[in-house]
Parts: structure tokens; C-alpha cells; sequence
């Protein structure tokens, strides 16, 4: 089954949740008992509170590992509310300004923009996530990518079109260096047309752990990123 999911502009505030309220949700939907088929138990809300710190190291194929701390602050972004997610590799000294938004009753976020020292992309529509899926349901999704140089002034340099199609294909068992996880999987098939009129597909598969909403492993083209550990507010996942 196939949703076109809509996309809201105002970023919700978060209300924080204590571990044993997350326990006693996850005991009612049969987390671990195989009871639930949504993705919803994958979306953190916790991950996007204001105040929220938190540390993951990832290795792309294979490379080195490579620690980004991310901080989580309110702000504003093109005169609209927004939640900056900031983070900065441990390898660079640059810093990497994300501005979301995110609808809880949908258990959904979609990233409105990012600026680099050197480089600013804005997505319009915002670049949506979304967890509300039972398996086998997908969404679709036409979003402009704008670039332009940090420093300039025109609204954008270049843009490419992306139409995504994201699947739910169900609950696994992953291990990464992290640790054994339940995870929810999903598929993207990805057509990017950038302003020359060349096309490319991409081709994606990422998991989520449950509970921590974090991103476990992703492959990408035949690319594969692991998760090698995670700190979210000093606690170990």
C-alpha cells in the first residue's frame, strides 16, 4: 500500500518521556513479542528535545571510524521555527547547521535545510522521514534540492529534483559493532534529475533501532555504513 504523506512547516515542541513510561509503552505494542508491524516504535522523539546531546561513531566501507558530536537547540530558519540539530566530526573543525521540523502524531521529521562554512541547501518541499508505516506501506515524495554558496546571495546555484519512494519492509534482528538490535528496515528508490538533465538512481536500505530511533547500518549503492557505538546524553545505547 502506497501514502502520500503531507508535510507540516512548524516544528512541534517536545515533552520529555521518563525509561519506565518508554518500558510500559513498549510492554503494550509487544515489543519483543512480535506483536506490533509499525514503524512507529522506531521514531525517538527524545532524539529532537531541546538539550539533547548526543555522540555516534559510524564507518563508512572501509574506512576509518569517525565520532560527530550532535547537539539539539531551538532556532529559527528562513523566519520560521525550527530545530537545529549541530554537529561537528571529531576529524574537522567545521560545524554543520541541520534545521528540522517534526509532526509526533504523524512520528515523522523532515529536514527544511543545512548550512556548512562553505555550502547552504534548502529542500522544498522539506525532505520528509516517516515512521507511521505498517509493513509493506510506502510514501512517495517530490522534493527540489536548492545549493548555493553560504556567502551568497542568490537564493540558489543549482537545484536537482529527487522523487523518492520509501518502503517499510518489516522488523529485523541487526548486529553492528554496536551491539545486537531490533530494527525496523526500509527501502528507498531514489530518481535524482539534477539542472543539466542528467538522472541517476540511487538506491537505499537503512535500519532504525527500536526504541532509540538511531540509525544502525545503511547501504548505499553497495555502500555500507555501520554504527560502531552511540552516546545519547552520556548513556551508552
Amino acid at each position: 500500500m502506497k501514502r502520500v504523506l503531507s508535510v507540516l512547516v512548524l516544528a512541534t515542541a517536545l515533552g520529555g518521556c521518563n525509561s519506565d513510561d518508554v518500558k510500559e509503552v513498549f510492554k503494550e505494542i509487544g515489543i519483543g513479542g512480535g506483536l506490533t508491524t509499525n514503524a512507529s516504535v522506531c521514531f525517538n522523539e527524545g532524539l529532537y528535545k531541546n538539550g539533547t546531546e548526543y555522540i555516534l561513531t559510524r564507518r563508512v566501507g572501509e574506512g576509518s571510524n569517525v565520532k560527530t558530536n550532535f547537539e539539539v537547540m531551538r532556532d529559527i530558519y528562513r523566519g520560521g521555527d525550527a530545530i537545529l540539530i549541530r554537529s561537528k566530526k571529531e576529524t574537522s573543525a567545521d560545524v554543520t547547521n541541520t534545521y528540522i521540523g517534526i509532526d509526533i502524531n504523524e512520528k515523522s521529521h523532515f529536514v527544511l535545510g543545512r548550512i556548512t562554512p562553505r555550502n547552504r541547501t534548502d529542500y522544498k518541499p522539506a525532505l520528509l522521514s516517516a515512521f507511521d508505516l505498517n509493513k509493506g506501506e510506502s510514501y512517495s515524495q517530490t522534493v527540489t534540492r536548492f545549493d548555493s554558496d553560504s556567502d551568497s546571495d542568490s537564493d540558489s546555484d543549482s537545484d536537482s529534483v529527487y522523487d523518492r519512494t520509501i518502503t517499510f519492509k518489516g522488523f529485523e534482528t541487526v548486529t553492528v559493532p554496536a551491539g545486537e538490535f531490533k530494527a525496523c528496515k526500509f527501502e528507498s528508490d531514489i530518481f535524482v534529475t539534477k539542472n543539466n538533465g542528467l538522472r541517476e538512481r540511487i538506491r537505499l536500505e537503512t535500519w532504525y533501532a527500536v526504541e532509540y530511533g538511531v540509525q544502525l547500518k545503511e547501504i548505499e549503492n553497495g555502500v555500507i555504513t555501520t554504527l560502531i557505538n552511540a552516546f545519547i546524553n552520556g548513556v551508552e545505547m
